[in-house]
Order: structure tokens, then C-alpha cells, then sequence
């Protein structure tokens, strides 16, 4: 013979029911051999050990397989998973729905917030003391240039605000 392309396990698979079926006919064939009247030929315990065979092994497959359900209780089934599929649609619908309402009042909120702000920082630019960073500072010098830099560079650090060196 032949290599094999099969792995291990692939010929494991299937030798384990023929493994079985053979081990379930030996079984029969050895019960009935041991307990045969004498006189009695092989080949009359072979065909009692077959036809028992037949009908031990066929018996077990046809008690394990599955009955078909009746078609009234297969569209019953079927119904019951059409209205849980809706259901769960609906929910889902309902929730998508809330999420929108629930994202759109984040966002109102959260203009709302950007307007206050800026809103704030307008009055607070109006202020005297900030009057100091947004006037220019080119004409002046000496002490007088050293002093309104260090005060910008202040209001800057304070706010985060990146401060131009002339």
C-alpha cells in the first residue's frame, strides 16, 4: 500500500465508528459461539450473530435519530422567533432613538457651554488688566518694555496662551 495524505486524527475519526460497529458484531459473535449448542456450525452462529446484529444495531439508530416535529409545531417555532426578532428590532429601534435624543442634547449642551465661555472670556479681555497683552508693545523700551513683557508673559503661563516675543 500506499502513503497516506490523511492526517492521524482525520483516520482516527474514522475508524472509531467502524472500531465500534466491529466491536458491538464481536461481542454478539462471541456470546453466541460460547453458548451454541454442540454440533451446531460456525456458519449457522455467523448468520444468527448478523441477523442480531441487524436488528440490536438498528434498533439503537433508529431511537437516536431525531423525529421531524410536525409541521404545525415547526411554524409555531418559526412565528415565536418572528415575534422575538421584532421585539428585539423594536427594543433596538427604541434604544437608537433614546441614544440620538441623548447625543443631540449633549451637543446643545455642550454649544451651550462653548458660547459661555467664550462669552466670558470676551468680558474678561475687556478687563484693564488684560488691556496690557493685546496693546502693542513695539514703541516702547527700555524698563518701561521689560516690565509690560514680564506682565504678558504672566497672563499667559495663567491661561495657557502662547505669548509672541517680538
Amino acid at each position: 500500500m500506499g502513503g497516506s495524505d490523511q492526517s492521524r486524527h482525520q483516520v482516527n475519526s474514522k475508524w472509531k465508528d467502524l472500531q465500534k460497529k466491529c466491536n458491538a458484531f464481536n461481542g454478539i459473535y462471541n456470546r453466541k459461539m460460547s453458548s451454541a449448542a454442540s454440533g451446531r456450525s460456525e456458519v449457522d452462529v455467523l448468520q444468527s450473530s448478523l441477523s442480531e446484529y441487524r436488528r440490536t444495531i438498528n434498533q439503537k439508530e433508529k431511537t437516536k435519530s431525531k423525529k421531524a416535529a410536525s409541521t404545525s409545531s415547526t411554524e409555531n417555532e418559526m412565528f415565536d422567533l418572528v415575534k422575538q426578532i421584532v421585539g428585539i428590532k423594536t427594543t433596538t429601534e427604541t434604544e437608537a432613538e433614546q441614544r440620538q435624543r441623548y447625543r443631540e442634547q449633549k451637543l446643545c449642551i455642550l454649544e451651550a457651554n462653548e458660547e459661555r465661555k467664550a462669552q466670558l472670556l470676551d468680558r474678561e479681555y475687556r478687563e484693564p488688566r488684560y488691556g496690557v497683552f493685546f496693546r502693542r508693545d513695539a514703541h516702547l523700551t527700555g524698563g518701561i518694555l521689560h516690565t509690560v513683557l514680564e506682565r504678558k508673559r504672566q497672563i499667559a503661563t495663567k491661561h495657557g496662551w502662547e505669548l509672541e516675543d517680538p
